[in-house]
């Protein structure tokens, strides 16, 4: 005698045999492991670009929080850098910028180019007015800025083609 699994499998796989690709959804038959007719997203050569910028961004963004009192740290040279002044929370602000633009990334590109747009705007302005008001260096702010800038257009550039490619009903 056959176990109430089997009969619910068997079930299962005689309704998703007797329907077409467009009516198959059933949360259960995933559940157990038989095929559905779901396109899985792969990851695009834009998100792998934008998922190492971010791990790297990540790194820096976590030496941020540290006080450094006269030892090395790699994102200041000043002894007395304090992780809390007005230059820092806009560059924690920043990165709360593109970790949206990051998580829009996976659902529309086009809106995930304005965001990196926004920041990378954002970041030459904070780099602007980090050299007239601090007297500091920050032209390698704006150099680590570019890469996300060549990445936002090219996810703008990447959203209009596929918006060009579909038809509008």
């Amino acid at each position: 005698m056959a176990s109430l699994h089997e009969l619910c499998v068997n079930v299962l796989r005689r309704n998703y045999h007797s329907q077409s690709n467009k009516e198959r959804s059933y949360p259960m038959v995933e559940f157990i492991g038989i095929p559905t007719a779901k396109k899985r997203r792969s990851l695009s050569a834009l998100q792998a670009c934008t998922t190492i910028y971010g791990l790297l961004y990540l790194y820096f963004f976590i030496w941020s929080f540290i006080p450094t009192s006269g030892t090395w740290n790699p994102i200041s040279d000043n002894p007395n850098f304090d992780p809390w002044d007005l230059e820092m929370i806009f560059v924690k602000l920043l990165f709360v910028i593109f970790l949206v633009g990051y998580f829009y990334s996976w659902k529309n590109g086009g809106i995930t180019g304005l965001i990196f747009l926004f920041w990378f705007i954002l970041s030459v302005c904070m780099a602007v007015w980090v050299s007239t008001t601090l007297h500091r260096d920050s032209d390698m702010a704006v150099v680590m800025a570019i890469p996300l800038l060549v990445i936002g257009i090219l996810f703008i550039v990447s959203w209009y083609k596929k918006r060009r490619a579909t038809p509008s009903a």
